[in-house]
């Protein structure tokens, strides 16, 4: 407060003078930051002596406020305080300033504006499953000369170059009570280093035929990754190049699309075990071997699951008998696999028919016994359907009469 016939206020501040000494200077104040007021026109009673009288005399009594926000930048953000009230007696002398009769004194408040000193956590690079909170990846600390700072974060991410990779740069701030703050920032790349895991999948199968083995299915199993989603695929088929058994070998594979890959192998095994059907000719019977049928393959009607069968004449088997002899013609049919089933037929070979005699002696008449020929059994001319027929004499039977007597040879 400066005394005289206008009273006004002015900032000052006890501050070193550079001489080993202190000294006022004083602080610039900006418009509309204070309000001064001084008894310019009247006294001022009061309850207590002033200068040997009980009142203020002209310009003896001043009060001021002042926004110290306006004054000390951040000063309310400090200490929670905006103003200061001063209330003083003035000096007689027109240019009287606060210094002539307020002696020096201290306010003990820290005007800060030193920034905190922030240390960032070391750059990271950690796993996709692994968390990048700072609890993993790290906290920052930081030291301010007039207390403990907050500290706080804000992530911006950078996408990698598969979905599960990707870059985030965390930036941390230190933040004193009087708003100054640091800032730094800290890298933390995040890397799909996993492999995807097949939880389940089509376990192995044996079919009869290659018709029967399943189309691919990538619904039949089943599979997860740490790091987020997994396709699966069907990689291929492959054969061991044998038959009867066949084993194929079938690939799927699980890709978390970041170059990591699981497969799962099934074992398709092919092996025909079920022979051919088979149909052919009924048994027959015939009167002579010459009536026996050749043998005809093509008279075998054959089919198999797995595709074509071919059939074949194996043999003829006579039982060793005669009239009836029978044959047991074996066919056989098989598959690529060599699976056989037989067909027997039956061949009775039965000559019920007798034979035929073409010719004979005549019927003739004698005078007398002695004159009646000797039986003579080639003068008999047979025939047979199956082959030469033997004639023989059997007998001559006499009726038994005389005069004449009839013999039947």
């Amino acid at each position: 407060m400066q005394g005289g016939s206008q009273a006004r206020f002015i900032a000052q501040r006890w501050q070193s003078d550079g001489a080993g000494g202190f000294t006022y200077a004083e602080i610039p104040f900006p418009a509309g930051g204070a309000f001064v007021a001084a008894n310019i026109d009247s006294a001022v009673a009061t309850t207590f002596d002033v200068f040997g009288l009980n009142r203020y005399a002209v310009n003896q009594f001043g009060e001021a406020a002042v926004n110290l926000d306006a004054l000390l930048p951040t000063f309310g953000t400090c200490f929670g305080i905006t103003t200061v009230f001063v209330r003083t007696k003035a000096s007689a002398s027109a240019d009287a300033s606060l210094a002539d009769f307020i002696e020096p004194f201290q306010l003990n408040f820290c005007i800060d504006d030193d920034a905190p000193q922030l240390t960032c956590p070391a750059d990271v690079t950690v796993s996709c499953a692994a968390s990048i909170l700072p609890g993993n990846a790290g906290f920052a600390d930081a030291l301010d000369n007039c207390g403990l700072p907050a500290i706080s974060y804000t992530d911006s991410v950078a996408p990698g170059w598969c979905g599960q990779e990707y870059t985030v740069y965390r930036k941390w701030t230190a933040v004193d009570a009087c708003g100054n703050s640091t800032e730094c920032t800290q890298l933390i790349t995040v890397v799909d280093d996993t492999t995807p895991q097949i939880l389940s999948g089509p376990g192995s199968v044996t079919v009869q035929c290659a018709g029967d083995v399943p189309p691919p299915d990538t619904s039949l199993l089943s599979a997860r990754d740490e790091c987020g989603n997994v396709a699966i695929i069907h990689v291929g088929d492959v054969s061991n190049g044998m038959a009867c058994p066949e084993t194929i070998t079938r690939t799927y594979r699980a890709e978390d699309g970041c170059g990591h890959s699981a497969d799962f192998v099934q074992f398709i095994t092919i092996d025909d075990t079920t022979p051919p059907e088979v149909a052919g000719p009924a048994d027959i019977s015939v009167q002579c071997i010459e009536n026996v049928p050749a043998p005809d393959a093509g008279l075998i009607s054959a089919s198999d699951n797995c595709g074509p069968a071919e059939a074949a004449f194996v043999e003829d088997r006579s039982d060793g008998n005669s009239c009836p002899e029978v044959i047991t013609r074996v066919y056989e049919a098989s598959d690529r696999c060599g699976n056989i089933t037989p067909f027997i037929q039956t061949i009775t070979i039965a000559d019920d028919t007798p034979p035929e005699i073409l010719a004979g002696p005549e019927d003739i008449s004698v005078q007398c016994a002695a004159q009646i020929p000797a039986p003579d059994a080639g003068l008999i001319s047979a025939a047979d359907n199956c082959g030469p027929a033997e004639a023989a004499f059997v007998e001559d039977r006499s009726d038994g009469n005389s005069c004449p007597e009839t013999i039947t040879r």
